[in-house]
């Protein structure tokens, strides 16, 4: 660990990241006519949820992160800092030994504090959120899209030595809370884990509706796409998973193409070799393969955070009960975020010894 840095602009310094951690909100949207994909986070519900633990907006950026190794630095000043998501976290304080934190909570990170996400447990990917995180638009967003170099901190994945400025609005209110956080309770916690998660069969289940080119295939393979179980694909990636499992066979061979159209995060492309293809996040604006279904926007979170290998179904539902289920998972997520609260913690003796104890007694180096 790097010596701290006092003098230093208030921030969190990179030491370390895993695999692509990026820097995403919800996305660039309004503006695929022009070419440019939405991108942002693959779950926007814990997104929330992460943003809501440390007072931030709900829409503001957070760090994505896969699986683990993401280390940051806490510089200049202190940081509180939520993890989401079926996570091992670390603390680190210079002098002590590591300690666990818990996950679904807000934590203070002192000047030369670091935290480490050692794993991401059950899904692939975690959120990491940062109170007062100060970060510049790029087309009215701040989401890594590394196709394009927008957004982040040069348009790229993080890497060693970046560091993510925060503001130092409400600084002096964040430090009077250097015993407390915010957090949900284990229920909340293991209901918002849950949102990502496979169903106790261990199967996803993603809600679609078919088209808009579901007449590219005859009603056999149509009913087929619903009927059988698929698995998550090792080709995944931000922009989409490919389902294996059977093939799709198309209409006909002049129905494996089509004169490219809008694509959207949720649609279910067909290429000519018939391996359905869901794309994601960074999907492109336009594609030329014919789209056979699309799912639900509130089902796509737990997909694109699904390990390879997990199965997964797709339920038909039609545009009604669509409405009705995108509702329910909005108001779902409503009442998670109502449900942060305060969390109190017990210091230990170092956090003790560095606060000042003795009523009248001033420590010179705060403000």
């Amino acid at each position: 660990m790097s010596e701290p840095l006092p003098g230093a602009s208030p921030g969190l310094r990179i030491v370390a990241t895993g695999p692509l951690a990026s820097i995403q909100d919800r996305g660039r949207f309004g503006m695929r006519r022009l070419g440019i994909p939405w991108a942002g986070t693959l779950a926007p519900a814990w997104q929330s949820i992460a943003n809501a633990l440390v007072s931030n907006a709900l829409d503001d950026p957070i760090i994505e992160c896969f699986e683990g190794g993401l280390t940051l630095e806490a510089i200049g000043e202190a940081a509180q800092v939520a993890v989401v998501g079926d996570t091992t976290v670390e603390l680190v304080t210079p002098g002590s030994e590591p300690r666990q934190l818990p996950g679904w909570q807000s934590h203070r990170l002192d000047l030369g504090d670091t935290l480490t996400v050692r794993s991401t447990g059950a899904t692939r990917c975690a959120m990491v959120s940062i109170a007062r995180i100060e970060l510049a638009h790029h087309h009215h967003s701040a989401s890594t899209y590394a196709r394009a170099h927008l957004g982040g901190l040069d348009g790229q994945s993080l890497k060693a030595g970046d560091c993510i400025p925060i503001g130092t609005i409400g600084l002096k209110a964040h430090k009077a809370s250097r015993m407390t956080g915010l957090g949900l309770t284990s229920a909340d916690a293991r209901e918002a884990l849950a949102m990502m998660c496979p169903d106790k069969s261990g199967c996803l289940q993603l809600f679609a509706m078919p088209g808009p080119q579901d007449d590219a295939f005859d009603n056999t393979e149509l009913a087929s796409l619903f009927e059988n179980t698929w698995v998550v694909g090792s080709e995944t990636d931000r922009m989409g998973v490919r389902l294996d499992g059977q093939t799709i066979a198309h209409r006909d061979p002049n129905s494996r193409e089509i004169v490219s159209d809008a694509i959207l995060p949720g649609s279910i492309q067909i290429p000519g070799n018939g391996r359905p293809i869901l794309m994601l996040a960074d999907a492109g604006t336009v594609g030329g393969y014919p789209k056979i279904a699309t799912v639900l926007s509130c089902d796509l979170g737990s997909v694109s955070l699904a390990r390879p290998g997990t199965p997964l179904r797709l339920v038909r539902c039609d545009k009604l009960e669509a409405i009705e289920r995108v509702r329910a998972a909005a108001s779902q997520l409503d009442r998670l975020i109502a449900a942060v609260q305060p969390v109190f913690t017990t210091p230990d003796t170092q956090r003790l010894l560095a606060s000042n104890l003795i009523g009248g007694v001033i420590n010179a180096t705060e403000d």
